[in-house]
């Protein structure tokens, strides 16, 4: 019993001293191994426990440090691990990767999660894809509308029919 209030003596004064990567070789808890890999900013380690450990409590930690210490890859894994998949959506899209993009873009139609759908279409600027979501939500005057600003007047013409609107008059803003 003696030993172990020694031990936490003993890390208690390495952490307090900023040394938590020497006291990391005296803890065996994964839990608290973690805390002081990030701790210690020894971002390997506190991957591979993460990985040992895996929760989702704890992939949100390591994904929020990763952020903090600009380790996109590893904040990309955590979110993966969470399915995170508005912030991977839009890491990715600030990265500009339109390969993830477009497999996120799959990916949403495999889940049927619109929403998301639309925000990958809104990154990549794949305006058919946005007309056809909006659509498919019922939101045809809007698909229109979108059509209008992505210059195609065929589409606007046919939803516009199929919907029985009238064109959309020009709007004049004053100021």
């Amino acid at each position: 019993m003696k030993k172990a209030g020694q031990n936490r003596s003993l890390l208690a004064y390495l952490v307090e001293k900023g040394y938590s990567n020497k006291a990391l070789d005296l803890v065996e808890n994964p839990e608290e191994k973690f805390s002081l890999a990030i701790q210690s900013t020894d971002f390997h380690m506190a991957f591979n426990i993460c990985r040992e450990i895996n929760t989702q409590e704890y992939w949100k930690m390591l994904g929020d440090e990763a952020l903090k210490q600009g380790i996109y890859e590893a904040y990309e894994v955590a979110c993966q691990k969470q399915k995170n998949y508005d912030k991977l959506n839009f890491l990715y899209s600030l990265q500009g990767n339109r390969e993830k993009m477009e497999k996120m873009q799959t990916l949403t139609k495999k889940m049927n999660n619109q929403m998301l759908g639309f925000n990958t279409a809104l990154f990549l600027n794949d305006a058919e894809e946005k007309q056809v979501i909006l659509r498919d939500l019922g939101l045809g005057e809007l698909a229109a509308l979108s059509s209008e600003a992505q210059s195609d007047p065929e589409e606007q013409s046919e939803l516009l029919k199929r919907l029985g609107s009238r064109p959309l008059e020009p709007v004049e803003l004053e100021g």
